[in-house]
């Protein structure tokens, strides 16, 4: 999305935090590392092993597309507000603290009229996330644009949604901790990438449509099941 980023040494660690949120969404989007020059040994030191960046040890002689020296002159918003709108639309989210767990939740379903057999309850989604909350963890919706409104998680409490692309899908489910997931076709890449899931079955056939990743936890009984999970699960 930017060829990479400079931290002028004219510009402060302040200036830098405000690239951050943009930095990360771009991160998110596109499953690479965003590459950074730091001018300020100190500011590098500070974000040396910040996830989202890869940071340049050789000086780069092309121009940066987006650097600390890109500031609201006109004062009508603030500065971290001003990147983003560079690139994305809507409201900034402030960078995220990588250092929690990452879950990730997934309510998909390819064929609308079989939604009905496969779909969980959102009532059972919202006590999860609100749950995986109380415990401390990054809550990431993953899934198409299409099952993130059909399914009714639209309105949650999510600190990200990785939906542009499978590239970007496939990549928060292998960053993630654990998996939340009804019976779809990303719970069986889950599968494959072995993660610890918590599967909240409705109606589809068992064990014709069952994952071979003997990780995964299968409920019927989603919520009274999860606490016990969650509990067990590390």
């Amino acid at each position: 999305m930017v060829n990479y980023v400079r931290q002028h040494a004219d510009y402060g660690l302040g200036n830098f935090v405000n690239l951050t949120p943009t930095i990360e969404r771009m991160w998110l989007k596109t499953a690479k590392k965003v590459k950074v020059y730091f001018e300020s040994e100190y500011i590098r030191d500070c974000f040396s092993d910040w996830p989202p960046i890869e940071v340049l040890s050789e000086n780069p002689t092309e121009q940066a597309d987006l650097c600390t020296s890109m500031i609201n002159r006109a004062n009508d918003c603030p500065d971290y507000e001003y990147t983003w709108k560079r690139y994305f639309d809507g409201k900034p989210r402030k960078a995220l603290r990588w250092d929690k767990p990452m879950a990730a939740i997934i309510c998909g379903c390819a064929n609308d009229e079989k939604r009905h057999e496969k779909q969980p309850s959102i009532e059972a989604y919202k006590y999860i996330i609100d749950k995986l909350k109380e415990n401390d963890y990054l809550v990431f919706f993953i899934g198409t644009d299409h099952d993130f409104v059909k399914s009714g998680l639209v309105d949650l409490d999510f600190d990200e949604v990785l939906m542009d692309n499978i590239r970007v899908m496939e990549w928060g489910i292998a960053h993630s901790d654990l998996i939340v997931a009804n019976d779809t076709g990303l719970h069986h890449l889950a599968g494959m990438h072995g993660k610890k899931g918590f599967i909240l079955w409705k109606d589809t056939k068992l064990p014709k449509n069952k994952s071979f990743n003997d990780n995964f936890f299968i409920s019927h009984d989603w919520i009274n099941d999860f606490d016990r999970w969650l509990k067990s699960a590390y």
